[in-house]
């Protein structure tokens, strides 16, 4: 979740410096970015950054590596008003 104080700081971050960091690793297959929508107004924004890999290893690295990383610059970038969450899905169709 992202506060709407920072929102267009995130999102600069996200697009500009993260996202490209994440297409240049060979293990990930493909990265989509998307806004989660909701039925009543919010005083933040909920995205959801999928990263498609063919193996759990690789996931594994990731985390130890550049996702690690982007949380701390995250912490020192946003503080609180940026919170995230991961959570590890297998595409089952």
């Amino acid at each position: 979740m992202v506060s709407q104080s920072v929102h267009g700081k995130w999102t600069e971050f996200a697009n500009n410096t993260f996202i490209p960091k994440l297409e240049k690793e060979p293990m990930i297959e493909k990265i989509i970015l998307a806004k989660v929508l909701g039925e009543e107004v919010q005083d933040h924004f909920t995205y959801s950054l999928q990263m498609y890999v063919p193996e759990i290893s690789y996931y594994t690295r990731l985390r130890g590596g550049l996702i690690k990383d982007y949380k701390s610059i995250e912490r020192e970038l946003f503080s609180t008003d940026v919170t995230h969450f991961i959570t590890v899905m297998k595409v089952l169709r």
